[in-house]
């Protein structure tokens, strides 16, 4: 099934939806489930602490009480033709290697949109926005 990127957007930046139409029906993917692929492959790699909303302790909270212009800060998806770019912004460990970090991020960020949704991701754009001392209760 290949989804058509081209069939909602919102002012031609960020998609509302992407539709599969076929002979059983139709499946539409709303950009949120591709949000919520991406921030959860980026709290799931070891160096990245949590994804970056803001500088204030309200958008933080924002965030994570689902408020979605929070996310948008956070996760921005937009469509490039046949492919999705992506940019996320991270909070990593101190000390990590941050190239190294963004980099693998990079790739499971690829490879994970793909596996799930069949999507084709043009770039992933990582943005570093501070770094912390890592402890189990900054964690995500």
């Amino acid at each position: 099934m290949k989804f058509d990127p081209s069939v909602e957007k919102i002012g031609n930046k960020k998609p509302a939806g992407m539709e599969s139409i076929t002979d059983k029906g139709t499946v539409k993917l709303n950009d949120a489930v591709l949000s919520s692929v991406v921030k959860t492959v980026a709290i799931k790699t070891p160096g990245v602490i949590r994804i970056s909303t803001g500088s204030t302790m309200l958008e933080n909270v924002a965030y994570f009480m689902g408020h979605s212009k929070s996310r948008e800060n956070a996760i921005k998806i937009e469509v490039a033709g046949e492919k999705i770019n992506i940019t996320i912004k991270v909070v990593v460990a101190y000390g990590k290697n941050i190239p190294q970090l963004a980099s693998e991020l990079q790739v499971s960020i690829i490879q994970k949109v793909k596996e799930f949704t069949g999507l084709e991701t043009g770039r992933v754009n990582v943005i570093v926005s501070g770094v912390e001392e890592y402890n189990e209760e900054n964690k995500n």
